[in-house]
Order: C-alpha cells, then structure tokens, then sequence
C-alpha cells in the first residue's frame, strides 16, 4: 500500500515538472518567435496567459501541441539550448508520469 501512495505521489510530480517545462517552452516561443506561436494556433499553458488570450481558445491547441512535441521539435527551437532542454524535461517527466500512473493501476 506505501508503495502505491509513493509511486502516485511520483507520478503528480511528474506531471507538475511536465507542465512547468511546457509553458516555459510556450513563454519562450511567445517572446522570441511570436508567428510560430501565432501558426500553432496560440496556445496557452497552465500557467501561462499572455495578454488577450482566453483559456477555451488556446485549450485544444495546448493538448494538440503537447502531444506533438513528445515527438516533434519546432524548427525555430532546434538550437536553442536552454529550450530544447526543455523539451528534454518534458518528455521524460511525461514518460515518467505515465509509468507511474500505469504501475499504481497495476498494483492496485
């Protein structure tokens, strides 16, 4: 049973870490590269609203552009370090986040 609480305890931080690196990367394309940000449909984070953005109309585009960066890198990103860090982390705490949620399943 502890091992189900720590496992979904890591799973949550997990998937905090994923959408923190996801809206640093959505602040980053907002601030240096405002037409990809414009032709990915201007999405918005958890955390992150810039200024005349609504939550319904970046909501899907979110969800569409999270799933997409788990495999594809935009081309404005491809050598800027500090971002595609960021990439790194999200994946790998989506990965991990969905490990965790798969082993509680399994151990329940």
């Amino acid at each position: 049973m502890l091992i189900n609480f720590s496992v979904a305890g890591s799973a949550v931080i997990s998937m905090l870490v994923a959408i923190l690196a996801y809206d640093r990367i959505l602040r980053w394309l907002y601030a240096n590269d405002r037409g990809k940000w414009i032709e990915l449909g201007s999405p918005t984070g958890c955390y992150f609203r810039p200024d005349g953005a609504t939550f319904w109309a970046g909501c899907m585009n979110r969800s569409m552009l999270g799933m997409r960066l788990l495999f594809w890198r935009p081309s404005c990103i491809a050598g800027i370090q500090a971002v595609s860090r960021d990439i790194w982390i999200y994946r790998a705490a989506y990965v991990v986040a969905l490990t965790c949620f798969v082993a509680v399943i399994y151990l329940s």
